[in-house]
């Protein structure tokens, strides 16, 4: 089951850079066609998964190694990073300040790349996060 999060896509905008929202959203989609393909890839069953953009999350049909859970967790920034290292790379620039990647409200000269970069980071922080809870949990 697909589940869609309102609360989530707009913090993740907000986070992001509203101004951007046709790359916020593309972001969303890449990250979540990684997660999706690496599920593929280790015929985990899946139960459901809610797409939030940064808030994020995968239900397993079984209980999976927390090893397990940190892949599916890190496979969507990964995809991210890899697209946002890619167009870095192409244009041949970085970021010019830091400013670039911390104020979610500045022009930015390469926001393809930069948007993807900051969802990797930020998705990965509050994954980590919510692996950390669960597995206290446990």
């Amino acid at each position: 089951m697909l589940q869609l999060d309102l609360i989530g896509l707009f913090i993740t905008l907000l986070f992001l850079g509203p101004q951007n929202i046709f790359y916020v959203f593309i972001a969303i989609l890449i990250h979540e066609i990684g997660r999706l393909v690496f599920l593929i890839l280790i015929k985990s069953p899946v139960e459901a998964v809610v797409t939030g953009g940064i808030l994020n999350s995968t239900v397993l049909a079984t209980a999976e190694p927390i090893t397990i859970s940190l892949l599916i967790t890190l496979a969507g920034p990964f995809f991210c990073m890899i697209t946002s290292l890619f167009i870095f790379r192409m244009k041949k620039k970085f970021l010019k300040n830091i400013n670039e990647f911390i104020n979610p409200f500045c022009k930015l000269d390469n926001p393809w790349a930069v948007i993807n970069f900051r969802f990797a980071i930020l998705s990965t922080i509050f994954g980590i996060i919510k692996l950390l809870n669960i597995g206290l949990l446990r």
